[in-house]
C-alpha cells in the first residue's frame, strides 16, 4: 500500500482516504475467503447428506431383514413352512 497525501490535502482527509482503501483491501479478502470456503462447505455438506442416506438406508434395510425372518420363524412355527421364504430371510439378515 503506497499511499500518499496529495497537495492541499489535511491531514484528517488523508487519515480518512487510508481508512476508505483498507477497508476495500479488507473487503476483497473477506470475499475471496468466502468464495473459497462456499465451495469447501459446499462440499462437507453434500458428504454428510450422502453419509446420512446410506446410514438410513442400512437401517431400514436392517430392520426390513428382521421383519421378513420374524415373519419366516412365526410362518414356520404356526405351520406354514416355506423354505424359500426362510431361506430369503436368512440371505438377507446375513447381508447386514
Amino acid at each position: 500500500m503506497k499511499l500518499e497525501s496529495k497537495p492541499n490535502e489535511s491531514e484528517a482527509e488523508f487519515h480518512v482516504r487510508v481508512q476508505d482503501h483498507l477497508d476495500k483491501v479488507r473487503e476483497e479478502a473477506i470475499e475471496k475467503l468466502q468464495g473459497r470456503y462456499q465451495v469447501k462447505e459446499k462440499r462437507l455438506l453434500d458428504r454428510l447428506s450422502t453419509a446420512k442416506a446410506r446410514v438410513e438406508k442400512e437401517a431400514s434395510d436392517r430392520t426390513g431383514s428382521l421383519i421378513e425372518t420374524g415373519i419366516a420363524v412365526l410362518g414356520a412355527l404356526l405351520g406354514k413352512p416355506t423354505p424359500t421364504r426362510i431361506g430369503t430371510a436368512v440371505r438377507k439378515g446375513s447381508r447386514v
